[in-house]
Parts: C-alpha cells; sequence; structure tokens
C-alpha cells in the first residue's frame, strides 16, 4: 500500500475521573480535523461516559452496542454538527462493566 498513510492512534488514559481525557480527547479530534485529517473519535469510558451529553447526542448505540453485537459499526457512528468530525459515543453500559 504505497502512498496509504498508516492510520495513528491516540489512547488518551487517565487514573482517576475528571482529568481531563474527555475534553483532551474532544481537542486533539477537533485540532486533526481543522488539519485536514480524517478523524474518528472513540469514546471507551463505558462506566463515566461524556461524549453523549456534550455533543448533544441521541441516546443511540454506541462502543457497547457493537461489542455486544447488538449494533453495526456503521450505526454506532455519529458526526459533531459544530466541526464536522466522526465520534462513536459509549453507548448503553456493559452488563457486566463494574460501576
Amino acid at each position: 500500500m504505497l502512498g496509504c498513510p498508516r492510520p495513528r492512534y491516540w489512547p488518551v488514559p487517565a487514573a482517576r475521573p475528571g482529568e481531563g481525557k474527555t475534553v483532551l480527547t474532544l481537542s486533539l479530534g477537533r485540532s486533526g480535523k481543522l488539519a485536514g485529517e480524517s478523524v474518528l473519535l472513540i469514546e471507551c469510558d463505558l462506566r463515566q461516559p461524556k461524549f453523549a451529553r456534550i455533543l448533544q447526542s441521541d441516546g443511540g448505540p454506541g462502543l457497547s452496542d457493537v461489542l455486544l453485537g447488538t449494533a453495526r459499526l456503521e450505526d454506532a457512528v455519529r458526526q459533531d454538527p459544530v466541526i464536522v468530525r466522526d465520534y462513536i459515543p459509549a453507548g448503553n453500559s456493559l452488563p457486566f462493566s463494574a460501576p
């Protein structure tokens, strides 16, 4: 695949809640999109999801639904209306995730 750039992944971990991983993730995504990059943000914090609230999206399927096989990946991808970037919210909590 000559000429095709390799995908880049930027995981944003945190030791505790409230350290700013959601804001940092959204900011990195916005910066990448403004720089002309293709961006897909994936929210993996299934216990305390914030993407849907901050981006004012509906309560449709998300990452947990795709992982459980109750939704297709295509159905979980949403678009941020302010800066047109794609994202996948956490979705419904997994039945075995800790509170």
